[in-house]
């Protein structure tokens, strides 16, 4: 036996000679190396033991154990089979590691599977057609009793959502009769009394006897995601309910100051005319304080309509009701125009008034009224916001798509990014000390912009404290006409 043990050696084969007490008595080279011992160290050994101290499972088949361990950073099976012999046992150590890897992999794959279905709240089940019974995993036991076990149809729908069964109960007749797949949304009630909301993927499988398909399924919770949803949905209509009250509120706001704007001018207009009568002695001559009561009556009944008439302005704007008169007609006559009205105010607050060279033989299309109340604004304000000695400056050009910008430039206090903010806000007036001398509304700027973007374009601003402003109201380019050979084009 001794040279069978050699023998099994030069053929690669593990082997020894074991005594009735299992004990080693005869081992070859090829044992010793599987087991990384010398062959003498063999001898009197319990091979089952050494085998034992170093796996980490083990499966025992009768004369035969399976040893599972690690060697060299990789997991082995060594297979121990003992065959009786005269005055002991022959003992063989197979490596079997290539035919219990792939068991060892696919169960790992199933182990990670099953973890994976784990953490995202996910479980399987099965219907058999024939037997109207479901198969549920046990992560759809929901908390009731009995998991594992099989589900009539019937039992499942009486914690099923009232709502969610027709829809249920005709996707499950259509897979099993047709096959093919789908997706729902389904609630179940759980052991707690809380609904618990499923998305549920069903999938037709093998066609039974009855000729009726299998389907499987997976459900996953998604409860969390689905009150969440609900939440916001609610939050949705709540806001919608708050949009269409604020609106009703602004619509009533402004159709308010639209109609006391309206009382208020008929009788601003004939304070107006008689002090304007009184001022200039029509009807006979007055004491000359009586004469510099009635202007200052009517410079303060001027200023009045004018804030009147910025209210109403901004009321038909708010409210969608002021429409476009448009026309063609030519910018620089407009600004020389508007240069008109306010070369008296510029001449006596000592800021020099000027306009660049920019003509062009293009026309506008737009409201000539509208763009003439732009204007004006813009160089009102720049004139009163500029110190003596200062200049406001006019200019026109074409930018890089073609748009028309009109630009109205000074060298006056200047504003943050901030205070350009609250003078573009409705009612929004600058806090400074050139600013506090001339009171208004703060409704010019805002004006202006809601009525460059009726026309489609838009006002831009830019400004530096100390150094001036620069307000520009910038027409699309589809409201020029003509040339624009001659005017200058921005870069």
């Amino acid at each position: 036996m001794r040279t069978l043990i050699q023998e099994l050696d030069v053929l690669g084969i593990a082997a020894a000679l074991l005594a009735p007490d299992r004990r080693v008595t005869s081992a070859n080279d090829c044992l010793a190396t599987l087991l990384g011992l010398e062959s003498k160290e063999l001898v009197g050994a319990d091979v089952a033991g050494i085998l034992i101290g170093r796996s980490c499972a083990r499966t025992d088949e009768g004369l035969s154990t399976v040893y599972q361990f690690a060697r060299n950073g990789t997991m082995s099976w060594l297979r121990l089979d003992l065959k009786p012999a005269d005055q002991g046992f022959v003992a063989l150590l197979i490596d079997v590691s290539r035919d219990h890897q792939p068991l060892r992999e696919i169960h790992d794959y199933q182990t990670t599977r099953d973890q994976l279905l784990l953490d995202g709240k996910i479980g399987t089940w099965r219907f058999d057609p024939d037997a109207e019974l479901y198969h549920f995993s046990s992560e759809l036991s929901l908390g009731h009793d009995g998991a594992g076990a099989p589900v009539p149809v019937q039992l499942l729908q009486l914690i099923q959502h009232p709502d969610d069964r027709a829809s249920d109960t005709s996707i499950r007749g259509r897979i099993t009769r047709e096959g093919g797949v789908a997706d729902a949304e389904m609630r179940y009630m759980g052991a707690d009394g809380n609904w618990t909301h499923l998305h549920v993927h069903y999938r037709s499988g093998r066609r039974m006897p009855s000729g009726r398909f299998e389907m499987f399924g997976i459900s996953q919770d998604i409860t969390a995601v689905a009150l969440a949803r609900d939440e916001a949905n609610k939050l949705s209509e709540r806001l919608a309910v708050a949009l269409r009250e604020a609106d009703y509120a602004n619509r009533t706001k402004t159709e308010f100051l639209a109609n006391m704007s309206h009382e208020l001018r008929t009788p601003l207009n004939a304070i107006l005319g008689f002090s304007e009568m009184i001022e200039h002695q029509m009807l006979g001559p007055i004491d000359a304080k009586y004469a510099a009561y009635a202007h200052d009556i009517h410079r303060s009944g001027e200023h009045l309509l004018e804030l009147v008439n910025d209210v109403l302005d901004l009321a038909k704007l708010e409210a969608g009701k002021l429409e476009l008169r448009e026309s063609e007609f030519s910018l620089p006559a407009l600004i020389e125009e508007c240069f008109v009205y306010v070369r008296g105010r510029a001449e006596a607050g000592r800021v020099r008034l000027a306009h660049e060279a920019g003509a062009t033989a293009a026309m506008l299309r737009a409201d000539a009224r509208a763009v003439k109340q732009v204007l004006l604004n813009f160089l009102s304000n720049a004139i009163k916001f500029t110190p003596e000695g200062g200049s406001v400056t006019t200019r026109t050009f074409v930018d890089a798509d073609g748009g028309l910008c009109l630009s109205v430039s000074d060298t006056g206090i200047g504003m943050t990014a901030k205070e350009m903010e609250v003078a573009l806000a409705p009612f929004g007036q600058v806090d400074s000390m050139i600013a506090r001398k001339h009171k208004g509304t703060g409704l010019g700027l805002p004006i202006c912009k809601s009525l460059m973007e009726l026309h489609g374009g838009e006002l831009l601003m830019t400004s530096e404290p100390n150094v001036g402003t620069t307000l520009i109201a910038r027409f699309p380019a589809s409201r020029v006409h003509g040339s624009t050979a001659r005017l200058e084009r921005a870069v």
